[in-house]
């Protein structure tokens, strides 16, 4: 199965497909040229070498920044593109994924990077990435295939999520 989990940004999107393949798609670029850029990379990653089954996708943090607005345009672009490219997704709230990666569902971004380390040996410095790489894990562990070994209490944070089918 072929994953690709996306912690949108407006300034720094995370992308990860598997714990030893991810990176941050960057754009100095302001308004909708910003969610073109955006979307054209995420496009690639989900359509090029090996187009994915499933996307997953980091759910909205409104408070981050009062730029709930433009953080949502650029959720809505994605989101709508996977839709009509007809390539189901997945969203994942903030504190169901921490709860999966570190036990707390209000863990700050330090401790997911810790987390990851001490059960990967993975160094990812950028907060982006390890959110990413975070995601594509939930994803295996829906798929039934996991990649990270976790406490069962930890997978049971992912029990209200929708897999497709």
């Amino acid at each position: 199965m072929n994953l690709l989990a996306l912690d949108l940004s407006l300034t720094a999107s995370g992308w990860a497909r598997a714990l030893d393949d991810h990176g941050t798609i960057r754009t100095p670029k302001k308004g909708a040229e910003r969610l073109g850029v955006i979307l054209d990379e995420v496009a690639a990653l989900a359509y090029g070498d090996q187009p994915v089954d499933v996307v997953l996708i980091e759910g909205y943090a409104y408070a981050a920044h009062n730029r709930a607005h433009q953080v949502g345009e650029l959720g809505g672009v994605i989101r709508l593109e996977l839709w009509r490219a007809g390539v189901p997704f997945v969203e994942i709230a903030p504190p169901v994924l921490k709860k999966y990666a570190t036990g707390k569902g209000n863990s700050p971004k330090p401790e997911l990077r810790m987390a990851l380390y001490k059960r990967t040996g993975l160094d990812v410095s950028d907060d982006n990435q390890v959110d990413a790489v975070w995601l594509v894990a939930a994803g295996f562990e829906l798929a039934g295939a996991p990649i990270i070994d976790v406490p069962q209490a930890q997978r049971d944070a992912l029990g209200k999520v929708e897999w497709p089918t």
